[in-house]
């Protein structure tokens, strides 16, 4: 029992002595719109009020102890999106609740470091929705306590997030500033573009990437309780940095941060309907599930072979462009696509896709088609399982002649299809065009279409003839000709 109080004591004391540090690191990669976009979005929200919002669907999780002890309380949550939302409301964005809030009761999640969150998202969150996790302790790389991180855009789509810690909730602005990094947000003191003057010359290339935002040489420790900044830093020119404490983005003191520039309501914007217009507009589950009829493909004549498949949406709203690949596999583990490109697809609709295995030199070397949904992963759907079928291909060249020879020319491979009711012996040789024997070889024949390949890539070029014997006293003759 008094091992258990430690632990806990430990818990509520990182919570009590949290740093008011943002755990949001700048991205690897970032894209700036251009000034002109900027600038045309910003004329464009001065009517926002006038706007339909852009709905942005939040799955929430509250992480509790296993006794379910320290986690986010529904009123601190509820106003938390209260205030988030009126920050949010001049770049015509409201996030709303997908469902009901998720509480985690996992004591092994109250505390949640670098290595412990991959494995916390992957096990909960939603797809397709902003997913922020309310946690009594969120730790960075280094061990040290943060009010919260979140991921840019440029994170794979399945597991980006907003890490949340419980104390920081309702200063009034934390969730906000994460929320903005959601949105591909610099920090104000960031130097991703590089160092940024306090005169603002090249601005839109330095710094953050905003020319509104002063220059800032990173507030923490730096403000007063009047908001004030009373720190003495100068840039390269020697000049004094004046930044705005004001600025949601800054290391300003929380209760201090209630601004959004206007480049950066533009970004925003931008940003919803770009890289983060994936992200569902109301509550749905979202899911294509690729299906086919039978296991093969079967080939009975010397063209292109058709298949089809099926794509079924599981959503109930909206319509969506799912891409495809359709790639022939040979024996030797290579594949070419055959075919790809895109399908609209209504929700809760299917859609039957044909494609054509083209009859070419490589064609007899083809084992199996493999299918392949949103390889690019455009989608995050609830079974990603479900987007890949392999179908295998029966080479049954049916045809009168008692002998195929395949291909013709032969480069590589030389195939003899033999078509002849029952079981036999076979001894098949193979002459050059001097009277040499290159092949020999006997086999047992077991079905009525049977295929042998050999390796003729070291032959010299010129004619070979065929002789096929079987054990009934048969024999067959044929030539091909190897380039």
């Amino acid at each position: 029992m008094k091992s258990i109080f430690v632990v806990l004591f430990a818990i509520l004391s990182l919570s009590i002595n949290a740093q008011d540090l943002c755990g949001t690191e700048d991205p690897e990669t970032h894209t700036m719109p251009s000034q002109k976009d900027i600038q045309a979005e910003i004329l464009r929200l001065q009517n926002a009020d006038k706007m339909e919002p852009r709905i942005f669907m939040v799955t929430a999780h509250i992480i509790k102890s296993s006794t379910g002890n320290f986690g986010l309380s529904q009123t601190q949550f509820e106003e938390a999106m209260a205030k988030m939302n009126a920050d949010y409301a001049p770049m015509n964005i409201r996030f709303e609740l997908c469902g009901d809030v998720n509480e985690i009761r996992n004591t092994a999640y109250v505390t949640v470091d670098a290595e412990e969150a991959p494995y916390l998202v992957a096990d909960f969150n939603v797809p397709n929705t902003i997913n922020i996790y309310f946690i009594p302790n969120v730790l960075n790389g280094n061990g040290d306590n943060i009010c919260g991180n979140a991921n840019f855009t440029s994170t794979n789509k399945s597991s980006r997030r907003i890490f949340m810690q419980n104390n920081c909730v309702s200063n009034g602005s934390t969730l906000s500033h994460e929320m903005g990094h959601f949105f591909d947000l610099l920090h104000t003191h960031s130097t991703f573009y590089g160092p940024e003057l306090v005169l603002r010359i090249g601005c839109e290339n330095s710094g953050d990437g905003f020319c509104d935002t002063p220059a800032d040489p990173r507030l923490s420790g730096l403000v007063n309780g009047a908001c004030e900044y009373t720190g003495t830093e100068v840039d390269e020119f020697g000049i004094a940095y004046e930044p705005d404490p004001t600025l949601f983005m800054s290391y300003s003191l929380k209760e201090c941060r209630t601004v959004f520039t206007p480049e950066q309501q533009a970004m925003v914007s931008l940003t919803a309907s770009g890289a983060n217009d994936y992200l569902f507009s109301e509550c749905v589950e979202l899911d294509f599930v690729l299906q086919d009829e039978g296991e093969s493909i079967k080939v009975e004549s010397f063209a292109d072979a058709e298949g089809s498949f099926t794509i079924q949406s599981i959503a109930q709203l909206n319509s969506y462009d799912v891409s495809y690949e359709v790639a022939a596999l040979d024996k030797w583990g290579g594949e070419t696509v055959v075919d790809a490109g895109s399908v609209l697809v209504d929700a809760g609709d299917e859609v039957e896709v044909g494609f054509s295995l083209p009859f070419d030199d490589n064609f007899y070397r083809y084992e199996k088609i493999r299918i392949k949904l949103d390889e690019g992963n455009s989608w995050i759907e609830t079974d990603e399982e479900n987007n890949e079928i392999v179908l295998g291909i029966d080479h049954n060249y049916v045809r009168e002649d008692a002998v195929l020879i395949f291909p013709q020319p032969a480069a590589d491979e030389l195939n003899i299809y033999l078509n002849r009711p029952g079981f036999s012996d076979v001894e098949i040789r193979v002459y050059n065009n001097s009277g040499q024997l290159v092949i020999e070889d006997s086999f047992r024949k077991t079905l009525s279409i049977f295929n042998k390949a050999y390796d003729v890539s070291n032959f010299l070029s010129g004619v070979y003839y065929i002789v096929i014997q079987h054990d009934t006293g048969d024999v067959e003759t044929a030539k091909f000709v190897k380039i």
